[in-house]
């Protein structure tokens, strides 16, 4: 089972775009604290990408923030690229913590 779930805060302001089959999409980041400390005493953390489709892409562009702890379940997917392959979570449910 490919199931995935993060809490975390908004990276950047969500924006949301049509693409070329008319769906509405946003395509953002999410960082999260690891919850140790590295050597040095400091915390390090993960920014995660995440795509918001249809329906969640309106909602998290409409009251998203950079800042704002959101919490995302979806699931994994590789995506290739020119550079290599990268990985993201696209998000099946989501919810704003903060609101």
């Amino acid at each position: 089972m490919n199931n995935v779930c993060i809490v975390g805060y908004l990276a950047t302001d969500p924006v949301a775009i049509t693409d070329s089959n008319g769906h509405l999409v946003v395509n953002t980041k999410i960082w999260t604290k690891r919850p140790f400390k590295d050597k040095h005493g400091d915390y390090v953390s993960d920014i995660i990408p995440i795509t918001f489709w249809r329906k969640q892409a309106e909602v998290i562009e409409d009251m998203g923030y950079s800042g704002a702890l959101v919490e995302v379940t979806g699931r994994l997917q590789s995506r290739e690229y020119a550079g290599g392959i990268e990985m993201v979570v696209v998000a099946t449910n989501m919810r704003l913590l903060d609101q």
